[in-house]
């Protein structure tokens, strides 16, 4: 049972926690974005903003997924856009891995416009943004940085992949210098650590500073990730 309930934020409801408004004359909070996996919905990273112990203030908003999908009978989870599950399980069975390198990034067009306009509502400052998300999520905070005019001030990119390679690679070049974390398992069985590595080497080759923490475990986010994210976020604030 969930006793926080969302609000909308533009058109998307969204989970926040942390001051909603800057105080007269006082510093912008670091306000923290991130998207939930293909399945979950916005309570599922919720707990983060207790278990990232960061100094100052620091906005935390967790955007649902706009699309409802069936996860098992009479159980539904939300996602961001639509995935080949078939393709994923078929992989799985057969010992290979779903490239999503090659893979258009157009399906997520329709939720990184709706992310662009919470955004707006959000009216936080680029500069003092930090956009992220978890597998899928992950995927989105991505095409959603690569559409900004100006980059944000960091990226949280939790067992995700690379995607549309030759679009993501020309893109990030705009944006030297910015700063990103990432973690992936070494045994993910739903978004190999392969694909990290190649989303790892676009970003370093397109001037980006930051690097891959890899651990020994699955599509999850362990506690020593939660502590290496908790030492980059103290960074960037």
């Amino acid at each position: 049972m969930f006793l926080e309930k969302p609000v909308c934020l533009g058109p998307l409801e969204v989970l926040q926690s942390g001051p909603l408004k800057k105080e007269s004359g006082g510093a912008q909070p670091l306000n923290l974005v991130l998207f939930h996996g293909y399945g979950a919905n916005c309570h599922d990273l919720y707990p983060l903003h207790r278990e990232v112990r960061l100094r100052g203030e620091v906005q935390w908003t967790f955007p649902n997924g706009p699309l409802e999908i069936e996860i098992a009978p009479g159980f539904s989870g939300r996602a961001w856009f639509p995935i080949d599950v078939q393709e994923h399980e078929r992989a799985q069975r057969l010992g290979q891995q779903v490239d999503y390198s090659q893979k258009s990034s157009a399906r997520m067009h329709s939720a990184r416009d709706k992310a662009l306009s919470m955004l707006k509502e959000l009216n936080c400052p680029l500069d003092r943004l930090v956009l992220g998300g978890f597998s899928q999520g992950a995927m989105l905070a991505m095409e959603l940085t690569l559409s900004l005019p100006q980059p944000p001030l960091g990226v949280v990119l939790l067992s995700g992949t690379l995607v549309d390679q030759p679009n993501w690679s020309g893109k990030a070049k705009h944006f030297p210098g910015l700063r990103f974390f990432q973690s992936h398992g070494k045994r993910d069985p739903i978004l190999p650590h392969e694909g990290a590595q190649k989303l790892e080497g676009v970003l370093k080759a397109s001037g980006w500073e930051g690097e891959l923490v890899s651990f020994n475990g699955g599509h999850e986010i362990p506690f020593t990730v939660l502590q290496s994210l908790s030492d980059f976020l103290q960074s960037l604030s």
